[in-house]
């Protein structure tokens, strides 16, 4: 296989890993606290819209249609304050008013959903060692959970074990029951005793010196230097990491066995 072939292979395997991760951790990490703090503490969909809405009628469609402990439905309620377009969804699907909407996510009620949405993104936070004690970034969670699958292995005490949370394992997959066969974090293809932390995935997705590994280009270079085995130190120094060859040998193990599914 060419260096150009592999590099391509390394480009995609990357992307596609950041992507799936990124977009389980900004819409679905924060959904999956919110329905397992609802069970633990026995609210549902009817706690909080009856707040919003004196329609009983109204409210009683909407729960029926949108239950709570129904992830795929708990995700417009949970992700609209943060996404125009979900809004948009959520609005359409409820035919809530924007009175009705203002008063469920109003966050001077402590009642609100709107204020248990904000303390499931602080609760997330603390939990994760996250910069901002309120908010996490995407990037944060995508970067944890890619380098060493920190955020499917630690639970906070007072949810721990939900099912909603899913099962502790480094495997975003595993631990969510997902119907994605391969693992799709590079710690579970890291060679024995090679371990990545958080700022050295960052290192390695960084855009800002144009030396981001999954750059098509870039991958190629790489691949490159790994199988002439040439300019390693000066690697480990771009990356700050010990060991970009035995990251590499990762990389391939994650190519045939994530991307290629094993073939």
């Amino acid at each position: 296989m060419s260096y150009t072939s592999f590099g391509s292979l390394f480009n995609a395997a990357l992307k596609k890993s950041y992507a799936y991760i990124q977009d389980q951790m900004v819409n679905w990490l924060p959904t999956r606290y919110l329905a397992a703090w609802m069970n633990v503490n026995q609210r549902d969909c009817s706690s909080y819209l009856t707040l919003a809405s004196t329609n009983e009628t109204k409210v009683a469609e909407i729960c029926q249609a949108m239950p709570f402990d129904n992830l795929d439905q708990l995700y417009f309620f949970t992700l609209a304050p943060m996404d125009a377009s979900v809004k948009a969804t959520l609005l359409n699907q409820t035919k809530l008013t924007e009175d009705e909407y203002a008063k469920l996510y109003n966050s001077t009620d402590p009642e609100s959903l709107g204020s248990r949405i904000n303390s499931i993104y602080t609760l997330i936070s603390l939990t994760h060692s996250c910069e901002s004690p309120n908010l996490c970034t995407g990037t944060e969670l995508t970067l944890k959970q890619f380098s060493s699958g920190s955020v499917t292995l630690t639970q906070p005490a007072e949810l721990a074990s939900n099912q909603f949370l899913g099962k502790v394992d480094k495997c975003l997959t595993k631990a969510w029951n997902s119907n994605l066969f391969s693992c799709p974090e590079y710690v579970n293809y890291a060679p024995d005793g090679f371990t990545m932390n958080s700022t050295t995935a960052g290192n390695l997705f960084d855009t800002s010196n144009g030396l981001n590994v999954d750059d098509a280009s870039v991958a190629t270079i790489l691949t490159n230097a790994f199988m002439n085995k040439s300019q390693e130190e000066e690697l480990n120094s771009t990356y700050q990491i010990d060991g970009f060859f035995t990251f590499f040998e990762g990389m391939r193990s994650m190519v045939q066995q994530y991307l290629l599914g094993g073939s």
